[in-house]
This record gives C-alpha cells, sequence and structure tokens, in this order.
C-alpha cells in the first residue's frame, strides 16, 4: 500500500513499527496500527516493510505472508 501523504524522514524510519510512536502528536491517532499490523504479520510467519522517499513524499508499506500449503 502506497500513500501521498507526509511522508518520513530517514530519522524516524526506525521507530515506525514502536507502539505508541507518533511523528507528529497533532495528527488524530495513538501511534499502534503499525506496531499490531507488525504482530499480526509476524505471528502468520511474515513481516512487514516500510520505507519513504522523505518528507512530502509519502510512504509506502509492504506487508509479505507465507503462502498457505493446506
Amino acid at each position: 500500500m502506497a500513500d501521498t501523504g507526509c511522508g518520513m524522514a530517514d530519522e524516524d524510519m526506525g521507530n515506525v513499527f514502536e507502539k505508541f510512536f507518533q511523528r507528529n502528536a497533532a495528527v488524530d491517532g495513538v501511534g499502534l496500527g503499525l506496531s499490531i499490523c507488525k504482530e499480526i504479520a509476524e505471528a502468520h510467519g511474515g513481516r512487514i516493510e516500510m520505507w519513504s522517499d522523505g518528507p512530502g513524499e509519502g510512504s509506502t508499506v509492504m506487508v509479505t505472508l507465507p503462502v498457505s500449503k493446506g
């Protein structure tokens, strides 16, 4: 999933999956969404990655899950 939102600076990228991390406290939310997504992905043997070209450039989040053989 990608967006064209506010993007993220490199120094914030290391914290985006931490519980309660908020880059901008003026934006609604409590900072749990990405940490919950990470826990769910990892519980299913997957992973989640996020990257941004920087502030003003939007962000991309990719969730990878293994194929179920059942």
